[in-house]
């Protein structure tokens, strides 16, 4: 691959891959989330783990969000950006801010 031609030129690749990894990891998260707690909801370890994994993909998903604000990717909607605020009413705040 050759480098681009301008700072500019890096910010669209940039901008670009950065929608590309937002789209996979939104697929991946709800491709995990519909399949459910492995043990069903009746193992609360196996649940635990399963929502912490949950919570994990989610802060992945918020930090591309901001790599992405800063690349100028804000133009328009980004598949799954209504994740993370669906997330916050449905889970609500991590264990370290109760």
């Amino acid at each position: 691959m050759t480098a681009p031609a301008s700072p500019a030129a890096a910010l669209v690749l940039a901008k670009e891959d950065l929608q590309g990894a937002v789209a996979l990891v939104v697929a991946d998260y709800r491709a995990f989330l519909n399949q459910g707690s492995p043990a069903g909801y009746d193992d609360a370890k196996a649940f635990a783990n399963w929502h912490t994994a949950c919570r994990t993909a989610l802060t992945h998903l918020e930090q591309l969000f901001k790599l992405l604000k800063a690349a100028g990717g804000t133009d328009a909607a980004v598949p799954g950006e209504h994740l993370l605020a669906e997330a916050d009413c449905d889970m609500g705040p991590p264990e370290d801010e109760e």
